[in-house]
């Protein structure tokens, strides 16, 4: 149920980022009338809102469900195990100042994974996205749950948080999610 869960918080992501890049395309293109980019922009602008309010609805459901890998048992032996991309992405955002566009993102953490990774992790999953690009992705959301990555963003970026900061720096995930102010977060990292 888990991995259906990510699935719908991974497409708003995807969701998102693709208004951002409507977004920049729309202002950036000189060739419309000022006034029908203006009238696109706040069209843009009003099915962003929708969505992040969509998303504030969907969270009370979705912290009552429990953090999971985001694999079925059929694929881990074909496919990199889900959580070999924690730390990989921890280390991308670490040396990228702790903060990446979510294609960048992607991108460097397949790069640094590049040995690790299975054929089957190159081919496209049900929806047509290639399989590394959904787990880093899923990656993502995990350690976002974890309270490793920053739960909100500026649009399309990742950024990391200080507790992410420590797991990478210890090379470890801890198993049970941080609170970002709590004053015995150190402690969890053993």
């Amino acid at each position: 149920m888990t991995q259906h869960f990510l699935a719908i918080e991974q497409n708003w992501r995807l969701l998102l980022e693709s208004f951002g890049d409507a977004r920049l395309l729309t202002e950036q293109n000189r060739d419309v009338a000022p006034e029908v980019r203006a009238e696109l922009l706040t069209r843009l602008e009003t099915l962003e809102t929708t969505l992040r309010a969509l998303e504030s609805c969907w969270r009370p459901i979705r912290e009552r469900v429990p953090v999971e890998e985001a694999e079925t048992e059929g694929d881990s032996a074909q496919t990199t195990p889900q959580r070999d991309y924690y730390l990989p992405l921890l280390r991308v955002l670490c040396e990228h100042g702790g903060r990446m566009q979510a294609r960048e993102a992607v991108a460097s953490t397949k790069e640094r994974m590049k040995e690790r990774l299975l054929p089957k992790d190159y081919e496209p999953a049900e929806t047509g996205r290639i399989r590394y690009d959904y787990n880093i992705r899923f990656a993502r959301e995990a350690l976002k749950q974890l309270g490793l990555i920053k739960p909100k963003e500026i649009l399309g970026q990742w950024e990391i948080t200080d507790a992410g900061r420590r797991a990478d720096e210890q090379g470890r995930i801890p198993t049970q999610p941080v609170e970002a102010t709590s004053p015995g977060q150190l402690s969890l990292f053993g």
